[in-house]
């Protein structure tokens, strides 16, 4: 059985969380700004979103259709790509992204 606090606590972190999540900043500077400790954070996003991490489709197919460009976003990663990208540079930076992930 749950003891009541960490009910309210879970409660707490759920809205902070969903408020990092509607800011569209980064994971870290969110942090930052709202002077929270990262590694805290972290715990509750792991904690919280476990789930729904595992029901997100992390691959989507594209077409070659695009007009505006695309945006990818994985956990703290965000990336935009012109529709006239140079492909170098979008491999050097999924290159990057992986790096920092491992």
């Amino acid at each position: 059985m749950k003891c009541r606090g960490n009910a309210a606590k879970q409660e707490q972190w759920q809205q902070l969380l969903q408020d990092w999540k509607n800011s569209k900043l980064s994971f870290k500077k969110w942090c930052r700004n709202h002077n929270v400790s990262e590694n805290t954070a972290r715990y509750w996003k792991s904690k919280l979103f476990a789930k729904e991490q595992k029901n997100t489709v992390l691959f989507t197919e594209l077409s070659d259709e695009r007009e505006n460009g695309i945006r990818l976003e994985y956990q703290d990663f965000k990336i935009s790509i012109d529709k006239d990208f140079d492909e170098a540079v979008f491999i050097s930076c999924l290159r990057a992204m992986r790096k920092a992930l491992c």
